[in-house]
């Protein structure tokens, strides 16, 4: 019962992945080309000492915390 428990679980897990590399694939084709740019999803550009500001906002799902890039030596 528990190996069969344990194969559902893991099944269930790989329909909820996605293809990565794929998409990756596509996403940068589609920057080279200059139809997308990702930047707008970049919510908060903060040095590096604040991570832990930016992480705790982001977990809590805070809003207008979508992305943050964090810059070392800023």
């Amino acid at each position: 019962l528990r190996r069969a428990r344990k194969e559902r679980i893991s099944t269930k897990r790989e329909l909820y992945k996605a293809n990565v590399k794929a998409y990756n694939r596509k996403l940068c084709k589609l920057i080279a080309e200059g139809k997308a740019k990702p930047s707008f999803i970049i919510s908060h550009e903060l040095p590096l000492d604040r991570a832990a500001e930016a992480y705790e906002n982001f977990d809590a799902r805070t809003e207008g915390w979508t992305k943050v890039v964090l810059k070392p030596g800023h």
